[in-house]
């Protein structure tokens, strides 16, 4: 876990890897979209569930105060373990209490009035 860019997982999968090349392309296509420096190459990132096929991620704050706001990858086979059809696909979950501590931070919460709102029906 001590490699930290992409050349160096090269030297050790070598360059016709699979891995190798998915996360050049991954790289290749966010800096032509302008979207590279928001991106960092870390191999120790694991996420636990068995569907994922491909390239993983997180996101973070920038300051990198919390635990991931975001997470999630690449399942091309998902679909066809519910019975449809396989189709390549990328996805992710959030967490709510992450985006609220977030928010809190930067006083961005917004106050919001308590209302409860009853409607009988007949």
């Amino acid at each position: 876990m001590a490699i930290n860019t992409i050349d160096d997982l090269k030297g050790i999968l070598g360059a016709e890897s699979e891995a190798v090349l998915e996360l050049q392309q991954l790289f290749n296509l966010a800096e032509g979209y302008g979207y590279l420096d928001w991106l960092q190459f870390d191999p120790s990132v694991v996420r636990g569930l068995a569907y994922y096929t491909g390239t993983v991620f997180e996101g973070f704050d920038r300051e990198g105060k919390l635990r991931a706001i975001c997470g999630g990858g690449r399942y091309d086979k998902l679909l066809g373990t519910f019975g449809g059809e396989d189709v390549p696909c990328c996805g992710f979950g959030f967490g709510d209490a992450v985006i609220v501590e977030l928010l809190k931070d930067r006083n961005k919460m917004p106050t919001l009035k308590h209302q409860v709102s009853m409607q009988l029906w007949p």
